[in-house]
């Protein structure tokens, strides 16, 4: 079991689902909660899983995992469209906005975690459920042709642009 925080919660660990970038509120994650829970206004971190092996293994440095920070925004649920709830407790899968600004940094399986509480995460050697640890990259394929003959060249660039 992962160590509570000072005010005896458990640690927030939210696995995120999906994300998609909309542009005039940044990344939206959908997230999963694993344990704990995230309100609107808490400062959370985004760690990789990769993160988490290489400090229980001694490779990696503890320092740097969950070094950058950002505000919750907004925090809701999704039906055929977004209610705001302002919390997501245990068991919950919803929407979190934090200010992300590049789809890459919440990535399919990456972990939300209050900022205050990566010190717990790394001092427990970063322990993950098995739902986490053994996260497989999905793969999506497509087949794109460009509707002019000459259009390749521009085709090329928008995909090469395209981060999912």
């Amino acid at each position: 079991r992962l160590a509570d925080d000072a005010d005896g919660s458990p640690v927030l660990r939210a696995k995120v689902i999906d994300s998609w970038f909309e542009t005039k509120r940044g990344v939206i994650a959908l997230v999963r909660v694993l344990s704990g829970s995230l309100s609107e206004g808490d400062r959370i971190s985004i760690v990789e899983p990769a993160s988490y092996k290489q400090v229980a293994n001694g490779d990696g440095d503890a320092h740097k995992v969950g070094k950058d920070s950002f505000s919750v925004q907004e925090i809701g649920i999704v039906l055929p469209h977004r209610i705001r709830t302002g919390k997501l407790c245990r068991g919950q899968m919803g929407y979190v906005i934090a200010g992300l600004r590049d789809p890459r940094e919440a990535r399919p399986g990456f972990v939300l975690s209050l900022q205050k509480s990566i010190p717990l995460l790394v001092g427990n050697r970063m322990e993950l459920p098995p739902s986490v640890s053994g996260l497989r990259s999905s793969v999506l394929y497509a087949s794109v042709h460009p509707m002019d003959g000459d259009g390749f060249d521009e085709l090329l660039a928008a995909v090469s642009r395209l981060a999912l």
